[in-house]
């Protein structure tokens, strides 16, 4: 499976006015600027801690993606394995990753 084509490297979280909600992801060690994570004022709760939350799951992308690959390739081998076909849950999972990976990665699967 390949690698996606996104920045290379530890993504990390810097926030910049969390009373603002904004919040900057980049990659460690590099002078990349990944992307901004914005929230605008909600009336049920302050916007600080849903940017940083965002800025977080956007920062663990390359982590998840790496992961999710490894479990895919898991899974793909469980099958060779099995007799006859696996269950449901199992080719639900294998869909659910493939899809998720591609979304991630358009045309590298």
């Amino acid at each position: 499976m390949n690698k996606p084509a996104s920045t290379l490297g530890s993504w990390r979280v810097d926030v910049i006015l969390e009373d603002q909600g904004l919040v900057k992801i980049d990659a460690a060690g590099q002078i990349t600027i990944i992307a901004h994570a914005y929230c605008y004022e909600h009336e049920d709760h302050g916007c600080g801690q849903e940017a940083i939350a965002n800025g977080h799951l956007i920062a663990a992308a390359p982590d998840l993606y790496e992961a999710l690959a490894h479990c895919l390739m898991t899974l793909i081998e469980w099958e060779s394995y099995e007799e006859g076909p696996c269950g449901e849950d199992h080719q639900i999972a294998v869909k659910k990753a493939t899809d998720a990976l591609s979304k991630a990665s358009p045309n590298k699967l």
